[in-house]
């Protein structure tokens, strides 16, 4: 059994940066790295041919390893503070996103929201 976050990230052209979590907290974002790693959870890039889109996948056993993350990413605080600095990032630079969840194969969105999106 396998469970997929799966961000896409869609900026307007090429001259438009991708923020990254550590610009805006640095801390949080080793937290978050050392957890993935810590607890089973992939991290993989894919940038496409145009370079317009990012995607980005977390992979793991099952939904039950995601949703000790989110309890943990909760309880650590900094997580949704550091996403409204991202999402303010994503609108001002004019940068969509769309959340999926692949829970072994049955793929559905979570959020379509753009440009930036809501914590």
């Amino acid at each position: 059994m396998a469970y997929k976050i799966i961000a896409e990230y869609v900026r307007p052209n090429t001259g438009v940066e991708f923020p990254k979590t550590s610009d805006h907290n640095s801390d949080y974002y080793t937290w978050m790295r050392d957890y993935y790693t810590n607890n089973g959870i992939a991290l993989s890039f894919d940038l496409s041919e145009d370079e317009l889109t990012l995607t980005v996948t977390l992979e793991m056993a099952n939904k039950d390893v995601w949703t000790t993350y989110d309890a943990a990413h909760t309880a650590d605080g900094r997580g949704d503070a550091t996403k409204a600095l991202l999402n303010d990032d994503f609108s001002s630079r004019g940068i969509t996103l769309e959340i999926k969840e692949d829970d072994n194969g049955t793929v559905s969105t979570l959020k379509a929201e753009g440009p930036g999106f809501s914590a």
